[in-house]
């Protein structure tokens, strides 16, 4: 990319558009945000705090997490909300090891632990219009397809978007 416009493959303008649209910011900043909550333990901060809140037993901790997950995944890219909520399930399931002293008996939880990360990052990123990396291409996509219709708001997206996800997220939790 840094080479092209040395070998006049193209400019450097029309390289920098390209390569450094607004979707392609959020990314990155998402990406810096999950960097700087690991760095700061702010995720081992959230674990505590979500243990503290709905204890140990299994339903209200799965439901905890989901809570947690979903709403990081609002915020930042869903990719990174379950790359950061992973070493905190990690540390509960040590936990639970450490108590039970049954690993075989932690299993099943361990498993459904998992899951709930992975799918209510996914469920809390459709809720903003900056949860995941879909959402943003959507609007660009739909931006220079339809250049006289209005843009489709941060607002506008998360008035639509939260209700669904809330319900699919509900749905998921009961399942």
């Amino acid at each position: 990319v840094f080479l092209l416009p040395f070998f006049h493959v193209s400019t450097a303008k029309v390289i920098a558009n390209t390569m450094w649209s607004d979707t392609t910011m959020v990314f990155l900043g998402g990406f810096i945000y999950s960097i700087a909550m690991v760095r700061w333990n702010l995720h081992s901060r959230i674990a505590l705090k979500t243990v503290l809140i709905f204890g140990l037993r299994p339903r209200l901790l799965l439901f905890g997490i989901m809570l947690v997950t979903g709403f990081l995944s609002m915020w930042i890219s869903n990719t990174a909300t379950a790359l950061t909520m992973v070493p905190n399930a990690l540390a509960i399931i040590t936990k639970l090891e450490e108590i039970t002293g049954d690993p075989q008996s932690v299993e099943p939880f361990s498993k459904s632990l998992f899951l709930c990360i992975a799918f209510s990052a996914s469920i809390g990123g459709m809720a903003t219009l900056i949860g995941t990396p879909p959402n943003l291409i959507m609007t660009q996509i739909a931006k220079t397809q339809f250049p006289s219709a209005p843009e489709i708001g941060f607002a506008q997206f998360l008035f639509v978007a939260l209700p669904p996800a809330v319900g699919v997220l509900v749905v998921i939790y009961l399942f």
